[in-house]
């Protein structure tokens, strides 16, 4: 017996002018995450919820960004790329000093952080490395001009 998607919005969803997903984002307030755990709840959520396909997936933990750079639909499959969210989110954190981070105050920062990314000037303070790695992947091209909506 299969079971019917649930229609569950992401946490935080990037869309072009034409209305497709480039990005969903999920964000979790699970400071000790795994790569095993991340790669699990993405598969998870690809079968039992109704997310738009989008080429780019995120899972954001207080201690670790994992990115997914295609779809790999149900299969259990680990990130792309993994990132220190601590430092990719530090201009964030910094600002928030939050002694126990929520997880509504990491979606937010999330969500500033991608919007950031989306008008480009966030971009000039993401570390080199990461920087790099999120323009191979295409996804700071594939983010300019995008619209994002947070659920």
């Amino acid at each position: 017996m299969s079971v019917a998607p649930q229609s569950v919005a992401p946490d935080i969803g990037v869309y072009d002018a034409e209305n497709h997903a480039i990005l969903v984002a999920e964000v979790k307030g699970k400071p000790d995450s795994s790569t095993q755990w991340a790669a699990q709840l993405r598969r998870n959520l690809a079968a039992h919820a109704s997310f738009p396909e989008a080429r780019y997936f995120m899972v954001v933990t207080p201690n670790t960004i994992y990115l997914w750079t295609r779809p790999v639909g149900t299969q259990l499959a680990p990130a792309d790329a993994t990132f220190d969210a601590r430092v990719v989110l530090r201009p964030y954190l910094e600002r928030f000093r939050a002694p126990n981070l929520t997880e509504t105050a990491l979606e937010i920062m999330v969500a500033a952080w991608l919007d950031s990314l989306i008008d480009g000037y966030g971009r000039s303070k993401l570390p080199p490395d990461v920087h790099d790695r999120l323009e191979e992947a295409g996804l700071l091209k594939a983010l300019q001009g995008a619209r994002l909506e947070q659920s």
